[in-house]
């Protein structure tokens, strides 16, 4: 036995490192699964606790309220008319407000849709069509500036797409 250790020392001395290494390798590929876990449970619970059946009524209704007012301190011509639809989502703890603006006899010479920030009033997206004019999309403000990089991208269709994304009522799913 002696004589093989000694023959074979380099051998051994390697495998036991390989060993080593081999147990290491382990140990930290499951330490770094649990991180992965921990990191993902994190990211999937919410930042603030979601109100209750009453807050969001409350919170709805104050939407409501917002979305009103944005109507009534939009002034239009008289060969226009104009709605709104507002939406408190619970999950972002935002109020969004929608105002349509579009030809008065509805023959479709003029239709716009703006998608406005009912706690800052801001007007994050609008989309509008004019018959015999170009169609333009223009996102000015909030999440969607971050996910359209190339203004090409911000047709009608593609803004008008995301103010209806983000007007969807969840509660209908």
């Amino acid at each position: 036995m002696g004589k093989f250790i000694k023959e074979n020392w380099l051998r051994l001395i390697l495998g036991i490192i390989i060993l080593i290494l081999l147990v290491l390798l382990v140990v930290n590929q499951n330490e770094l699964n649990q991180l992965k876990r921990q990191v993902n449970s994190k990211t999937s619970q919410h930042v603030y606790n979601l109100p209750t059946a009453t807050e969001v009524f409350r919170l709805r209704s104050e939407c409501a309220t917002i979305g009103q007012k944005i109507l009534g301190n939009n002034i239009i011509g008289s060969a226009l008319i104009q709605s709104q639809v507002s939406h408190y989502n619970s999950e972002t703890n935002r109020c969004y407000v929608k105002l349509t603006v579009q030809s008065a006899n509805l023959s479709g010479d003029y239709f716009s849709n703006y998608l406005f920030d009912g706690q800052t009033g801001d007007l994050l997206v609008s989309a509008t069509q004019q018959k015999g004019k170009k169609e333009y999309g223009i996102i000015f403000n909030g999440p969607a500036k971050t996910i359209v990089s190339d203004s090409s991208e911000t047709t009608f269709q593609s803004t008008d797409d995301y103010i209806n994304q983000v007007m969807h009522d969840d509660w209908k799913q």
